[in-house]
Formats: C-alpha cells, structure tokens, sequence
C-alpha cells in the first residue's frame, strides 16, 4: 500500500527539494490551522451575539408590560405622538409589543 503511494507521487515530489516540501506542508498546516480557529471565533462571536439580543429583546418586553402600556390606551393617539414619547410599538404573533428606549427597568 506505502510502496504503491509513493510510485503514484515520485513523479511529483522527484523534481521538488526537500526543503520546497516542507514549505508547502507547513503552509498547508498553518493555513489548516486558521481555519479552523477563524471557524471557532466565529461561531462563538455569532453565540454571544445572539444571547445579547435575546436578552436585550426580553429586557425591552419586560419593560414594556411594566410600562402598562396598552392597545386600548395607544388606539386614540396617533402614532407621530408615540414616536416623540420615545415609544415603540411592534405587532408580533397577533400581539403589540411596546418598548420605550430610555427606561432601564427589569421584570
């Protein structure tokens, strides 16, 4: 198996140097290398970047239902006056959700 391997690449490696073989291997190691640490890098920025967003999200939901802000009470005003409140209102699933920027509560 080993002897039938090298007939099949002598005709490659018979007119390269030693040292132009192991250049090329270790580019080819360092290039593996990089892919596979730029792989990781991104999947895990990509992770957290997620989590961030989920978090943020549910921080702006939560405000939102402490706010006690409802359909009712946003249907008389026009929406240019809940823009200048720094209000902002999403429907999502068939439901409204409301965020208002500046506060910073949690429930």
């Amino acid at each position: 198996m080993i002897e039938r391997l090298h007939a099949l690449i002598a005709p490659l490696t018979a007119r390269v140097s030693l040292a132009l073989r192991v250049a090329i291997l270790t580019t080819a190691a360092v290039a593996a290398t990089l892919t596979v640490v730029s792989a990781l890098i991104f999947i895990t920025v990509r992770s957290e970047l997620q989590s961030s967003l989920d978090d943020s999200m549910l921080r702006r939901a939560n405000t939102a239902v402490a706010s006690g802000i409802t359909q009712d009470l946003i249907n008389g005003y026009p929406s240019s006056l809940l823009k200048l409140a720094d209000v902002k209102a999403t429907v999502l699933s068939g439901r409204l959700v409301f965020s208002n920027q500046s506060s910073k509560t949690v429930a």
